[in-house]
């Protein structure tokens, strides 16, 4: 059951780093989707800038760059989907980082079964110093 629960842990390790990837990406393209270029070339509502997710909440002007123009006839879940990608981004970086301090720590499945060989190296250092001290009490 133990090989199970490392390969589970492993399986579930490899899904959050594709979750996070995966997010990271797609705010890359919404942030690269705010740029005119991207939106003359990847119009809105072509299958391509619909597959990828792609909302063109904004219409960007680069004669006007000050300018904030909302698109009109934008439904509200073209709104949210940014934040909660960004939510999810953020929740899969956490989990992940997570992740790689228990492992640090020495709480994972992986520490557990077999030790480091920094702590076998540790140990070994402890009870030399400590036997050392011993012979020193002695004289």
């Amino acid at each position: 059951s133990a090989d199970y629960r490392k390969n589970g842990d492993q399986r579930l390790a490899f899904v959050k780093q594709m979750v996070l990837i995966v997010s990271g990406l797609h705010l890359i393209l919404l942030y690269l989707y705010l740029f005119q270029f991207f939106q003359d070339n990847f119009v809105y509502d072509t299958l391509l800038a619909r597959l990828l997710g792609m909302n063109a909440i904004t219409e960007t002007d680069c004669d006007r760059p000050w300018a904030l123009v909302l698109r009109s006839g934008v439904k509200w879940s073209e709104y949210v989907s940014p934040i909660l990608i960004l939510i999810l981004y953020w929740f899969s970086a956490r989990a992940v980082v997570y992740e790689m301090e228990k492992l640090r720590q020495g709480h994972g499945h992986e520490a557990i079964d077999s030790p480091s060989p920094d702590l076998a190296r540790d140990n070994t250092y402890r009870a030399s110093v400590r036997s050392d001290r011993q012979l020193m009490a002695r004289k």
